[in-house]
């Protein structure tokens, strides 16, 4: 069964409010109808689902998958537009997708290992500096990929918004360290190469196809020093 309650349905309520909670009423329609679209054979979700609905899945030709259904917002869109152009170098690679709807049919990565559960902080920086360095490239000419100066600053001012011009249960000095690593990081006029957007050892995973591969980005150019 489709598991629409627990603490990552409250995030997605907490996010979205009234369209949220539609999404959630309709999510078990919405797995049966990819399921039936992509002839697929869904598995139990993964136990980290935070923001977003993830579960493995296996094709009519028993290759393993992974399905993931989205609230549809912009943030949605740049992710998918991000995966096809990437188009699997360092990162998992799109298979399907429904943009209107949210809908992703993505590889899934094995043995599936997250980066952070390696003990050696030496490797994890080696493994995620290669990943790093395969994301990082020029943007094609005519994209339409936010600015991560752009897309940062929006996530402070929700911030601020959300909590009435402060940051409520937030550490203020932590919000303050967090705004001086951004500007320092970010200058508009430089972005121009396509970076992950949220690159933390948790986006990270282990890889028979190529070692580590990158998961869930955000659609984002900028500076490489800001991942």
């Amino acid at each position: 069964p489709v598991i629409t309650s627990g603490k990552w349905a409250d995030n997605i309520v907490d996010i979205h409010g009234d369209v949220g909670k539609k999404w959630l009423e309709q999510l078990p329609e919405t797995i049966s109808v990819y399921a039936n679209k992509w002839s697929l054979d869904i598995l139990p979700p993964f136990e980290e689902l935070s923001y977003n609905y993830v579960t493995p899945a296996i094709t009519k030709n028993d290759v393993p998958v992974v399905l993931k259904a989205c609230v549809p917002d912009k943030e949605v869109i740049c992710e998918i537009e991000a995966l096809r152009v990437f188009n699997g170098n360092g990162i998992s690679r799109l298979l399907e997708a429904d943009t209107g709807k949210g809908v992703m049919l993505l590889e899934r990565l094995q043995p599936g290992l997250f980066l952070s559960e390696i003990d050696d902080d030496e490797e994890i920086t080696q493994c995620a500096l290669s990943v790093m360095q395969r994301l990082c490239t020029p943007a094609p000419a005519n994209h339409k990929f936010k600015p991560v100066s752009e897309w940062a600053s929006h996530s402070f001012s929700k911030i601020r918004a959300d909590f009435g011009g402060g940051y409520g249960p937030l550490p203020n000095n932590l919000i303050e360290v967090a705004l001086n690593y951004c500007k320092e990081l970010t200058n508009p006029p430089d972005e121009k190469m396509r970076i992950h957007g949220d690159f933390h050892p948790q986006n990270v995973v282990s890889s028979e196809r190529d070692s580590w591969l990158a998961i869930d980005p955000k659609g984002v150019v900028g500076d490489p020093l800001y991942d």
